[in-house]
This record gives structure tokens, C-alpha cells and sequence, in this order.
């Protein structure tokens, strides 16, 4: 499930390149005093990721812009939309680093996947290869590090989309506590 926020800047800010642990830190703050006020500690994956807030580039005061907001678990989408709401009916300032916004409309967005489509990420897809993979997609020896080398476009397609499917496969089978 996703949430869709439109929000209003308070005022003229230029764009910060380093904002998203500000915004994952708002996230974790609307967070306290419910279920999921301990998700910040606890280990592994948290199971929720965030859009930039789009259209990139600098904010001026009384532009409108959006956040998407996605996890699989419908019960941390709901939580969210609800203090999302509340900030929204008592007009809180939103704070995210300098940024200042206003929530102007927070709505749910079910995804509705079929077929073939085309995936595109504005950010990059963080690849890990483990050392135990290197013979098998054959990295090079000079690129070669102790327990994990990232992807790069000079290695294997096929290690690119591997990894990333034994990671969503990990994912899946600890959310759903099953060994697909």
C-alpha cells in the first residue's frame, strides 16, 4: 500500500541534497506512541520506503508538492494516515530539515500491478554481491573486497538482477514469515 501526501511549502527553502534522514526522522517521529515506535531500533529490514519529495529543486513559499510513502504491512499505512491526517486537520507545520510544509490532502493509492510495465526509479538500485558470488559472475579480481563488492556496469547483468531477486525473495519470506 502507498500514501500520497500533497503538501505546501511554508516558505522559500533551496533544495538539500542530504534531507532524506531528516524525512526518514519525521517519519520515525509521527511513529512514536504506537505500535511502531520501536521500528527504528529494531533490527533488520523496517519494511517501508519514501519517495523524494517531487518536483525536485528548490521550494518556493505556496508551492505544492508530493511524498508517496509505500509498505506492505496495511496496518503501518494506516497508523501513518492517521497522523498524517490529524497534522493535516490542525495545521501543523511539517518540519523535514529547513523544509516547512503544510499537509494540504493525504490519501491511500493502491497499487494495481499487471502484466508487463516498465519499473523506473528516480534513485539509484544498491546492488550487493557477496564474496561468495564473486567466481560466479565473474568480478574481476582487482575489484575484489573482503565480504561484499556493490554492482557496477562493467560486471554481469545477470549478477544485477540475481542479487536483487534473492533480496526480494529474503524480504518477502521474512514479511510473511514463510520460505518461498
Amino acid at each position: 500500500m502507498r500514501l500520497f501526501l500533497k503538501i505546501k511549502a511554508l516558505k522559500d527553502c533551496q533544495y538539500d541534497l542530504k534531507y532524506f534522514n531528516k524525512l526518514q526522522g519525521f517519519i520515525y517521529n509521527c511513529l512514536k506512541e504506537t505500535e511502531y515506535s520501536s521500528l527504528h531500533d529494531k533490527g533488520g529490514y523496517k519494511f517501508f520506503c519514501f519517495s523524494n519529495i517531487f518536483p525536485l529543486g528548490n521550494v518556493r513559499s505556496n508551492e505544492e508538492r508530493n511524498l508517496l510513502i509505500s509498505s506492505p504491512d496495511k496496518f503501518f499505512i494506516e497508523i501513518l494516515e492517521k497522523k498524517f491526517k490529524e497534522l493535516s486537520e490542525t495545521n501543523k507545520p511539517v518540519n523535514i530539515g529547513e523544509y516547512q510544509f503544510e499537509i494540504e490532502k493525504v490519501s491511500k493509492v493502491k497499487s494495481r500491478l499487471g502484466g508487463n510495465f516498465k519499473l523506473i526509479s528516480a534513485t539509484p538500485i544498491i546492488i550487493r554481491i557477496p564474496e561468495k558470488n564473486y567466481e560466479r559472475y565473474e568480478i574481476p579480481k582487482e575489484f575484489r573486497k573482503k565480504r561484499y563488492v556493490y554492482w557496477r556496469p562493467q560486471y554481469s547483468f545477470e549478477a544485477f538482477i540475481k542479487q536483487l531477486e534473492e533480496n526480494l525473495i529474503k524480504k518477502y519470506n521474512e514479511f510473511y514469515r514463510t520460505d518461498f
